[in-house]
C-alpha cells in the first residue's frame, strides 16, 4: 500500500494528517507517538525557473525519549521522510507539460503526469543525514526542487502559462524512539498551485 493510500485509510483524504503511525510489534504502551507542534508548509516561487519549497513543522517526544543525536534535544522529534509528490491538474495550452527537475532531460525522466495517469503522483525526497543531525543545524529543514514547463514534444524549456495549474503534496515522518520502541506520526497537506500574472496563487485543499 502507498503512503497516499495508507491516508485515505485512515479517513481524512488530502486534508492535514495528524496521528497516522506506523506499525510496530510492540504493545502500545511501550511507547509515545510524536505530537505535531508546527505544521509543514509547501511554496512555489519563480515564474520560467519555478522552485516548489517544503519547510518541515515541528514535533514533540512525550516521555523518556532517546535523542537521535548527540546534539539533538530528546524532547523533538526525529525527521525520518520528508518529501513532496506533485500531480498536473490543468495546463492552458495542450499538449505542453511539466516535470521535476532543473533542465529539459531531468523533468522529462521526472514528468508530472495527471492523477488519472499516475495515481500515486511524481514524489521527490529530500536526503535525511547519516547519522543524523538537527534539521536546522544541518540545513535540511527545508528541501527545495526546481520544476519546468516543457513544450509539447519534450525538447526545450517554456514559460509557465497563466492559468496552469499543478498540486503538490508536501509529507514529513517523526519518530520518537525509546528504549522499548519507536513511535511515528506523519504530517501532510495539499495545495494546488495556479500560475497567475507575477507568481503562484496556492489554494489549500481539505
Amino acid at each position: 500500500m502507498n503512503r497516499r493510500d495508507a491516508l485515505k485509510k485512515l479517513g481524512v483524504g488530502s486534508a492535514v494528517v495528524v496521528g497516522a503511525t506506523a506499525v510496530k510489534s510492540l504493545p502500545a504502551f511501550a511507547f509515545f507517538n510524536p505530537v505535531i507542534v508546527d505544521h509543514l508548509d509547501v511554496t512555489v516561487t519563480g515564474n520560467l525557473t519555478p522552485t516548489a519549497t517544503i519547510s518541515i513543522g515541528s514535533a514533540m517526544c512525550s516521555g523518556s525519549a532517546i535523542a537521535p543525536c548527540g546534539t539533538c534535544d530528546p524532547t523533538v522529534a526525529e525527521i525520518t521522510a520528508m518529501s513532496m509528490t506533485a500531480w498536473l491538474i490543468s495546463v492552458t495550452t495542450p499538449g505542453t507539460r511539466y516535470g521535476w527537475g532543473s533542465n529539459a532531460g531531468s523533468a522529462t525522466s521526472l514528468e508530472i503526469l495527471t492523477a488519472d495517469a499516475n495515481p500515486d503522483g511524481t514524489t521527490v525526497a529530500a536526503n535525511i543525514p547519516t547519522p543524523y543531525v538537527d534539521p536546522f543545524d544541518g540545513g535540511f529543514n527545508t528541501f527545495a526542487m526546481p520544476f519546468r514547463h516543457l513544450n509539447a514534444s519534450g525538447g526545450s524549456l517554456v514559460s509557465p502559462e497563466i492559468g496552469d495549474t499543478i498540486q503538490i503534496s508536501g509529507y514529513v515522518q517523526y519518530a520518537c524512539s525509546y528504549g522499548d520502541g519507536t513511535g511515528s506520526v506523519a504530517d501532510t497537506i495539499d495545495y494546488y498551485f495556479t500560475k497567475i500574472s507575477g507568481g503562484w496563487q496556492r489554494t489549500i485543499l481539505t
